[in-house]
């Protein structure tokens, strides 16, 4: 299934609309007390949730400045690569999710890896076990943000590369995962420091 059919098939399930400028409008909240003073809510249009910023001449996620159920952060982020991958078809789209512990990073992650066909790469498996001291995997000092970098720059040269695998359960490493560059020129990031300066 396509971008364009797996955005309009979770367009149909949030009841909004997909056309290409169009400003999506959510018919329904999504815990589907129709009816409510909340019922009907305007989410942000294509122009104001991809911009390019003036410095690097890249596409950029705009901020959304309200909470949004995970569904409609769903769409947006689902949209968002899709305007991006429209606007820059040349290039490897990196979509950054973070979070602090039990936040849903990986539920996201996961949605949006089904959606867009993309791998995952889980920066949790980036850690330097055997620099971890009282079990603080999330000492940022213990993050290999190098090898993150590597993967990363092998698959947008379109190598492939092993990405590391970490065993929680034994504080062990685990034999490392062989990875082809990604068909839909999508990579999710996930992770505690996943948006952390690289």
């Amino acid at each position: 299934m396509d971008v364009q059919r797996r955005i309009s098939v979770l367009c149909r399930h949030l009841g909004v609309s997909a056309a290409a400028g169009a400003e999506p409008v959510c018919l329904e909240d999504c815990s589907g007390s129709a009816g409510s003073a909340d019922a009907v809510d305007t989410l942000p249009t294509d122009a104001d949730l991809v911009k390019i910023n003036k410095e690097t001449n890249e596409y950029e996620v705009q901020p959304v400045n309200r909470e949004l159920t995970f569904d409609q952060g769903l769409f947006l982020a689902t949209r968002a690569v899709e305007l991006i991958s429209e606007a820059s078809p040349d290039k490897i789209i990196l979509v950054g999710i973070a979070g602090p512990t039990g936040s849903g990073k990986t539920a996201l992650a996961t949605r949006l890896s089904a959606i867009l066909n993309a791998p995952v790469i889980d920066m949790a498996n980036f850690v330097k076990i055997e620099q971890v001291i009282d079990q603080n995997y999330e000492d940022p000092t213990v993050m290999d943000f190098d090898a993150v970098v590597a993967v990363l720059q092998a698959w947008k040269n379109k190598k492939q590369d092993t990405v590391p695998q970490i065993n929680f359960e034994k504080k062990s490493r685990s034999d490392p995962v062989v990875m082809d560059p990604p068909e839909s020129r999508v990579v999710i990031v996930e992770g505690l420091y996943a948006l952390n300066e690289l």
